[in-house]
């Protein structure tokens, strides 16, 4: 398994860049989308109607798309920064210590499935994410019975050692 090495299992944690960039090509996308209708229904306006008080409004729009962006990306790293999945040889730890502290294990025999899921962006960038669907088993706040793990980069080679660890008598 790729991740660091410590006593007795592996801690696995996504990398800030694998992590970000397809984030932030995504927001830089759209944001271009934006400032270009934008930029495109100032033009009409200033052009039909001469309009002065515009301008302030379509720089506000602006600096609001931005902000927006900023405080989504903010928030991406503080789940980056602050969450490792560690993976002993019975079960995986989700770990998330930020302000308070928040753990879900499951053993590798209650996993049913392993699906491997990457957007347009996190395939230009090479990462993708891991999701555990496992056998009655909630997390968090919701009813879905799978654990996330995000943004790691080469994806399909985790999923197959997992599978080992989970299906060691099948031979892939």
């Amino acid at each position: 398994m790729a991740g660091k090495r410590k006593d007795g299992y592996v801690v696995y944690k996504s990398h800030a860049i694998n992590a970000l960039l397809p984030q932030f090509l995504r927001h830089l996308f759209w944001n271009l989308i934006i400032f270009a209708i934008l930029f495109a229904v100032y033009s009409l306006v200033d052009v039909i109607f001469t309009l002065d008080w515009w301008t302030p409004v379509l720089l506000w729009g602006m600096l609001l798309v931005v902000a927006f962006s900023i405080l989504k990306i903010s928030r991406d790293v503080l789940r980056v920064a602050f969450t490792e999945f560690r993976f002993y040889p019975q079960y995986v730890e989700h770990r998330y210590k930020f302000l308070t502290e928040k753990v879900h294990s499951v053993r590798y025999t209650n996993i049913t499935d392993i699906k491997v899921e990457r957007s347009v962006w996190d395939r230009i960038c090479g990462v993708g994410d891991l999701v555990f669907h496992t056998a009655n088993e909630t997390y968090g706040d919701s009813s879905i019975n799978a654990l996330v793990l995000k943004d790691i980069k080469h994806p399909h080679k985790l999923r197959d050692e997992l599978d080992r660890r989970i299906h060691p008598e099948v031979k892939l």
